[in-house]
């Protein structure tokens, strides 16, 4: 069974007014300000209350809630750690998740990385290289006093 894109579009809408909805019952339940909330993910509080709001109906018309855009989804995937499940009824596969996470664990399990070397491996790996010049330039002249020598006469 294919999938309908119209369909699959509003699912995956509402998947994500959801989770913004779960956030906010969250922070409701640890007393925590939705401009605080808001300000996690660098929003203001009204654009925060816009994205969990569900769709209404206004004069035959249906007015959709606000979605948010990639920055905002991007913010929220990183900050609150979320994935989004969009469930595909009757099709396959039967869901889709979004998220930031791989086959290994998630972005967590990625042990860290220095991002500089060590002084000592730094001077080590500079006197190898100068060592390593110095034996290239020692054989050039050997060179050079070799080819000399064969070239003055007799």
């Amino acid at each position: 069974m294919h999938i309908d894109p119209s369909a699959f579009r509003e699912r995956a809408r509402e998947a994500i007014r959801e989770k913004f909805r779960e956030r906010m019952q969250e922070a409701k339940a640890a007393d925590q300000p939705p401009e605080k909330v808001a300000k996690e993910i660098a929003l203001s509080r009204t654009m925060l209350s816009n994205y969990d709001n569900k769709a209404k109906r206004k004069k035959n018309k249906d007015v959709y809630a606000a979605m948010p855009g990639a920055d905002v989804l991007l913010a929220a995937l990183l900050k609150w750690d979320w994935t989004i499940k969009v469930e595909n009824a009757g099709g396959t596969p039967g869901w889709f998740v979004f998220g930031l996470v791989d086959m290994e664990g998630g972005l967590a399990s990625r042990p860290p990385a220095p991002a500089q070397l060590l002084l000592f491996e730094a001077l080590t790996d500079l006197d190898q290289q100068i060592d390593s010049l110095k034996k290239t330039v020692g054989r050039a002249e050997v060179e050079v006093q070799r080819a000399l020598a064969q070239r003055r006469p007799a």
